[in-house]
């Protein structure tokens, strides 16, 4: 049950970053990178 968990919450990261990425420019998805 909590590997089903961490896969669903892995697939939202996921889906937010692909988001933020085709929301935004190059350079602030570098500046996310960096917070990383």
């Amino acid at each position: 049950m909590n590997d089903f968990i961490f896969a669903i919450i892995t697939v939202l990261l996921i889906v937010i970053i692909i988001y933020l990425f085709t929301r935004k420019s190059g350079g602030d998805v570098k500046i996310l990178q960096d917070e990383l």
